[in-house]
């Protein structure tokens, strides 16, 4: 069930003295799960002097005068154990009429408005819905507002979790069998008909949906089929990516998995070289990431230096010059960590083999999350990977020609 940062709000007794009549709302709503604010538990999320804790009643002042009455500020809620797959639904339970709400994100974008709901005893209620899809890092803040009163008194916030049956995000355990309609296209053209077919050079599909992972196995069978004239090199396997739907790639991942931590000496603004303590190894178009830790906390790391590694000269002294493709922007700091990192990869590959004109063959492959695996590979998916699009790319062996083949029983289990 989804909760709060701190500790699952308790139900104290009502004003009245029916200790139960909140948690009989959230029956007679027949929520499955649900966290219930009193006045004395919102009281770790809202600090903010325009909210006053008095009688086992919630006083928000609403401080802003609008043309429609009166308007309060944001007041932020961050949640833990939920994901993009629920829904949420909050109820604000009120002592005062006429109030309203809107539901909004971190950038302060309004996801959703209140709307009222059928009166609860004495009480009246203003309720909204919105997905948790809309708002990637789990918080989000309630702004009041009222035609009439400049100060609102609340007796409950109530919050409810549900499945979201049209989010894009999966959560396990599940089964995604994928098709012509639920995949999208990365440079290649789908072919006519109800078949999952498609063409191009260097061509591929991709799932709609993210899969989030969890500790079970994420298991793949694919049958595929060369339909063309022309030899292709399939690949099956997964696109990683962060809670922030960041793109994992291997530049987010050390070289050949070495940590070696290397200090900056010096650095001009302007300049596409700087000079670090020690040399390390490395291969043209290798990455340089910012923030390293000595401890690989900071892996995978999506903080890079723009352009990629030109050259790495080791020096008479024992340290190296490390040259960019592109200057940087601003000087880096004396001391600050850097490590040199992975040349491009996009995707995991879990299969990969040249097939033939007219050949076909099934591939099959189990993977799954690894918290203390920190590489760009197909062994696990490693600390950092939140969620990931499971896709098969066909690039033609002869650059210059299309490749065509059709794909049937893609089934991924997680």
């Amino acid at each position: 069930m989804a909760q709060a940062q701190s500790s699952q709000p308790s139900v104290p007794a009502d004003s009245s003295g029916n200790a139960d009549i909140f948690e009989d709302y959230v029956r007679s709503r027949g929520y499955a799960a649900s966290i219930m604010f009193d006045p004395s538990s919102i009281r770790a999320f809202w600090d903010d002097r325009s909210v006053l804790v008095q009688d086992k009643t919630v006083s928000v002042f609403l401080e802003n005068k609008t043309k429609n009455g009166f308007e309060g500020v944001p007041l932020k809620i961050r949640l833990v154990n939920v994901n993009e797959a629920q829904d949420c639904k909050i109820d604000v339970i009120t002592e005062s009429q006429n109030v309203d709400f809107v539901v909004m994100d971190s950038k302060s974008k309004v996801i959703s408005k209140s709307s009222a709901e059928q009166a609860f005893s004495q009480y009246h209620v203003a309720s909204s819905s919105f997905h948790f899809e809309n708002i990637p890092d789990n918080s989000f803040s309630l702004k009041f507002s009222s035609k009439t009163k400049e100060e609102i008194f609340i007796k409950r916030i109530i919050l409810s979790f549900s499945n979201n049956p049209n989010s894009s995000f999966l959560s396990p355990p599940g089964r995604l069998e994928l098709n012509r309609d639920n995949v999208g296209v990365i440079s290649a053209v789908l072919g006519e008909g109800s078949a999952l077919e498609f063409r191009g050079k260097q061509a591929g599909i991709i799932s709609k949906n993210y899969i989030l992972v969890s500790n079970r196995p994420v298991e793949t069978s694919v049958r595929v089929k060369n339909v063309g004239d022309k030899p292709t090199h399939v690949y099956v396997g997964f696109a990683a990516y962060t809670k922030n739907k960041d793109l994992l790639k291997g530049p987010n991942y050390p070289y050949k998995n070495l940590n070696k931590v290397l200090k900056v000496v010096s650095s001009e603004a302007g300049s596409k070289s700087i000079i670090v303590d020690a040399y390390s190894d490395w291969a043209r178009n290798c990455y340089l990431a910012l923030d390293a830790e000595e401890d690989l906390f900071d892996v995978p790391n999506t903080t890079l230096a723009e352009g990629r590694i030109v050259e790495v000269k080791k020096l008479a002294d024992g340290k190296a010059e490390i040259t960019m493709e592109k200057p940087f922007k601003t000087a880096l700091e004396t001391g600050k960590k850097v490590r040199i990192h992975g040349m491009y990869g996009a995707y995991i590959y879990t299969n990969n083999k040249i097939l033939q004109p007219g050949a076909e063959e099934v591939f099959t492959s189990s993977i799954k999350k690894d918290n203390s695996f920190l590489q760009y590979s197909s062994k696990a998916f490693s600390r950092g990977v939140y969620s990931v699009r499971p896709l098969i790319l066909s690039h033609s062996v002869d650059a210059n020609e299309e490749n065509t083949v059709a794909v049937s029983d893609y089934t991924v289990s997680y």
